[in-house]
């Protein structure tokens, strides 16, 4: 019976419930925000993936340099149902909803499509503003049925305003919510610049993924790692999701990031197929060797804000040859010679859109 139920629930209602009865309930006071300006942050990324930490910091940076005299209420993702009763009770008319950015409207991450529906489901006469998504539906029954969901959700808001990071998604999103106002600015993160303080360099990182995102077959991986032991020395290897829940934690996630990000700049190069450490490395002014992932998301960023920066190298193939050439090429480069990544300019479509003016 429990398996009937189950399979016969719709999605959204299954994630609800899921929420519902994994969340504790929680007494959380919400008062002193009531009468005040404010910015709701949804789905926050406090849980163990360096990316979604950094989308989460870098728009509360972002809302806090260019919106001062507003309070901003991180909402955890995990926190979405058990807290909306309490937001919806101290939100006025003219507060506005920011959902976190990223790589998650797809049905590959049914739970955060889910939530991020119901979000604009609940505040249908405040403004909605999504910060840059990269869209991904599968050519699937499945993700054909998810994304008529999201299409009949979103465009019955009149007042939601959607970015994306790349061009792909931008089409996408101009072909399926015609109701909407889309955008395109560059990814959250890149609007951070964490180069300083700058330290002595020594040896690669490399970051390579083992999640369903992975371009790059198990045996590539391992060629990568293995002719890297063998040809370097100095040697780090990790992830973005080797982190522990406690780091992760909204107290401490600031800390962790900073922590990451200063490994990086002490090292001489980064090897990797994640998007957001590509990104980490073009903030701390650090070379890079990168490799697309399945969707092609990594590459979408790339083309579109990063091709023209001379210490971030992209290749298409696993090739080993290629890759030691540029590794010794971008490990002897002078940094000095090349510009920092300054992509603020690129943000007034987002600043216009939070703005309580805007359109």
């Amino acid at each position: 019976m429990i398996h009937f139920i189950k399979n016969k629930l719709p999605n959204d209602l299954k994630s609800a419930l899921f929420y519902l009865l994994k969340t504790k309930k929680e007494d959380i006071d919400l008062e002193k925000y009531r009468n005040r300006k404010k910015f709701f942050v949804f789905l926050a990324g406090f849980y163990q993936n360096l990316g979604d930490m950094a989308l989460t910091y870098s728009h509360k940076v972002f809302l806090e340099e260019n919106f001062p005299d507003y309070e901003i209420i991180l909402v955890p993702s995990t926190k979405t149902y058990a807290w909306m009763k309490a937001l919806k009770n101290i939100c006025q008319k003219d507060d506005i909803i920011t959902i976190l950015g990223g790589g998650n409207m797809s049905d590959t991450y049914i739970s955060l499509e889910d939530t991020r529906r119901f979000v604009i489901e609940h505040f249908p006469k405040n403004k909605i503003v999504s910060f840059p998504q990269t869209m991904i539906f599968s050519d699937t029954p499945y993700g054909e049925k998810m994304l008529r969901k999201t299409v009949k959700t979103y465009s019955n808001h009149n007042n939601l305003h959607i970015f994306t990071r790349e061009y792909n998604s931008f089409k996408r999103m101009k072909t399926h919510f015609v109701n909407n106002n889309i955008g395109f600015i560059p990814d959250m993160v890149l609007y951070l610049n964490e180069q300083f303080p700058v330290h002595s360099r020594k040896g690669i990182i490399c970051c390579l993924r083992n999640d369903a995102e992975k371009n790059t077959h198990i045996d590539e991986s391992d060629m990568i790692i293995n002719f890297l032991e063998k040809n370097y020395d100095e040697l780090i290897i990790t992830d973005t999701v080797n982190v522990t829940l406690e780091e992760s934690l909204p107290e401490n996630y600031e800390r962790t990031l900073k922590k990451f990000w200063e490994r990086i700049k002490k090292s001489k190069l980064v090897v990797t197929d994640r998007l957001h450490c590509m990104i980490f490395c073009a903030i701390t002014k650090t070379p890079c060797i990168v490799y697309d992932n399945t969707n092609r998301k990594i590459s979408g960023v790339y083309e579109a804000c990063l091709n023209n920066i001379g210490y971030i190298k992209m290749m298409d193939k696993v090739d080993l040859d290629t890759l030691n050439k540029e590794i010794r090429f971008l490990m002897n480069i002078n940094l000095d010679d090349y510009p920092n990544v300054n992509l603020k300019k690129f943000y007034q479509p987002l600043i216009k859109a939070c703005s309580s003016t805007g359109i």
